[in-house]
């Protein structure tokens, strides 16, 4: 995962109209395809839940652009693609219960069907993982 934007190959001109523009997304997917983005490890950014898609944040973001992790971030909100929690707050929390301890994750959940996720080939759900944080679908 240390490709960076950069050093990537050019996006297609234009993207499958169910996948969103997004170089971030694109990275996920290549990296996911080429078995190169860990899945339901503990060292995972990202994870399978019953409710979605768990993405590590900021840590997925970092690993895509170290330095404009942040920018990527935001654009990435504005896909409007991710769940909001109950109280309209993006990022969620995540209880991770493992043999010996417990600890929290934050991060964005994504649904299954959403934009650029639903032909995704994935594990399932990740039992050590507890959403601690309800979300609705995003709808604007």
């Amino acid at each position: 995962m240390t490709e960076t934007p950069e050093e990537s190959d050019q996006l297609p001109e234009e993207a499958p109209p169910d996948i969103p523009d997004d170089a971030f997304v694109h990275w996920l997917r290549r990296g996911l395809d080429a078995g190169l983005v860990e899945v339901n490890t503990p060292k995972a950014l990202l994870h399978v839940l019953p409710e979605g898609v768990f993405l590590v944040s900021p840590r997925i973001f970092k690993a895509f652009d170290p330095t404009g992790w942040l920018k990527a971030q935001k654009h990435f909100q504005r896909l409007k693609i991710n769940r909001r929690t109950a109280c309209g707050e993006n990022v969620f929390t995540c209880r991770v219960a493992g043999p010996r301890n417990e600890s929290l994750l934050r991060g964005f959940v994504v649904d299954r069907q959403a934009p650029g996720f639903a032909d995704l080939a994935l594990p399932p759900p990740n039992p050590h993982l507890t959403l601690l944080s309800g979300g609705v679908p995003r709808t604007t």
